[in-house]
């Protein structure tokens, strides 16, 4: 309270305003945050794993297609020319989507399988279609046939299983990355539900701190302007702080002193009028006695002078 008293009470309300409304940016900053994380997080699973997840199936099914041309070249000689530039053209698509799959992130075991499986798809390119691609060429189907078996069947296994690992390891990842993700996104609605369950708390108890400040002194001041209309001027006024409820306490208090001071000169002014009225009183009295004295005395004399009169007739 003391703390509040010696601010004004507009200063009061602007930060306590002013401090709610910071609760408020932080809270949303803290949302801000949280949903970019959660974008982040999201934008990886589905640049880093899903769509590498797309291009090497991609590369899987263009690899098993090349491997049809080739049975079916070596079925059909005579579509061999087609049949070999289809092979090519697919190659070179997988070439594109291997670099596209290399530029995004790779844990490090990724890494690691992505470099096995570059020299086994490069040797199962050369060593196999385009070996078996060359005996049917040159009309040795008997050859393409062995070479079919000895060496394009085992150099396929080990590229489409390393490929199929890779794959495998993308979803590992991306789940992984997932439940990342929704833990991350658990731990940020605790921390919004805890900023709010603060903001709301901060809230109500700077509403009440600002407000007890603002009615204790306002109430107090009512009170003592009652008292002072009920005729009532010993009331002990006490003001503290510096905001206005202060500044009105203390108007209240020399209102209360100078009306003392009035009423204890008017009661000073009655008493001197009461003493000089009871002095006149008396002196009326003492000039009622001596007239009343007067009167006797020139009753006296008038009867002497009665008395006189008749001595006088009768020595006349």
């Amino acid at each position: 309270m003391s703390v509040f008293s010696n601010l004004k009470i507009g200063t009061r309300l602007g930060m306590g305003f002013g401090f709610l409304l910071l609760l408020i940016v932080g809270m949303a900053a803290t949302g801000f945050m949280g949903a970019q994380k959660l974008f982040e997080e999201s934008k990886t699973i589905y640049e880093d794993r899903t769509v590498p997840l797309g291009d090497l199936a991609t590369i899987n099914d263009l690899m098993l297609n090349n491997r049809v041309l080739v049975m079916d070249a070596m079925l059909n000689p005579d579509k061999h020319p087609r049949n070999q530039a289809q092979i090519r053209s697919n190659a070179e698509r997988i070439g594109q989507i291997w670099e596209g799959y290399m530029a995004t992130h790779h844990t490090p075991e990724e890494a690691q399988m992505a470099r096995d499986y570059a020299p086994a798809r490069a040797a199962y390119v050369k060593d196999g279609l385009m070996a078996v691609m060359a005996a049917v060429r040159d009309g040795d189907l008997e050859g393409a046939r062995q070479l079919y078996s000895s060496q394009l069947e085992p150099l396929a296994q080990t590229a489409i299983g390393l490929s199929e690992q890779l794959i495998h390891l993308q979803i590992t990842v991306a789940k992984e990355e997932f439940k990342l993700a929704e833990a991350l996104n658990v731990t940020i609605d605790k921390v919004m539900v805890s900023a709010a369950v603060l903001a709301v708390l901060l809230g109500i108890a700077i509403a009440i701190g600002i407000t007890r400040s603002i009615t204790r002194p306002i109430n107090e001041a009512v009170k003592i302007a009652t008292t002072v209309a009920g005729g009532d001027l010993t009331s002990d006024i006490q003001a503290s702080g510096s905001d206005e409820t202060a500044d009105l306490l203390r108007a209240l208090k020399v209102m209360n002193e100078s009306l003392s001071n009035v009423v204890a000169e008017v009661r000073g002014n009655a008493e001197s009028v009461a003493t000089a009225s009871s002095q006149i009183s008396e002196g009326n009295t003492n000039l009622s006695q001596r007239t009343e004295e007067q009167a006797s005395a020139l009753e006296e004399t008038s009867a002497s002078m009665e008395q006189m009169g008749s001595t006088a007739s009768q020595n006349a």
